[in-house]
């Protein structure tokens, strides 16, 4: 194993916005995802309301570091509360993320 693969990355989920119309939430992150792993959906877990929901995709856009989640189209109002965890995931450079998570209000 080479020195590189046994390090973890730097990379962090830095925000996460939840929008009741889609409804979809958005993961941004500060620097590049592994694009396959990424777009995993199982790499992920979402509650709302304290309540799991199924992801029904998970989206990678390369260009901003970000991941978009895609919800069934009852699952998410305006006010829910929202609770998403990563795990799983690899940076661009093949390093493994630890798990991280995050909360946000639904607009």
């Amino acid at each position: 194993m080479s020195a590189q693969a046994a390090q973890s990355s730097d990379v962090r989920l830095s925000s996460v916005i939840a929008h009741s119309s889609g409804p979809s939430i958005e993961l941004a992150f500060s620097g590049a995802l592994d694009s396959t792993v990424a777009q995993d959906a199982s790499h992920y877990t979402v509650e709302v309301n304290g309540v799991a929901v199924t992801l029904e995709s998970a989206t990678y856009n390369a260009a901003t570091n970000t991941v978009t989640l895609a919800l069934p189209s009852t699952s998410l109002n305006a006010g829910d509360t929202i609770s998403v965890s990563a795990s799983g995931l690899r940076d661009a450079q093949s390093r493994n993320m630890e798990k991280q998570s995050a909360q946000a209000i639904a607009q």
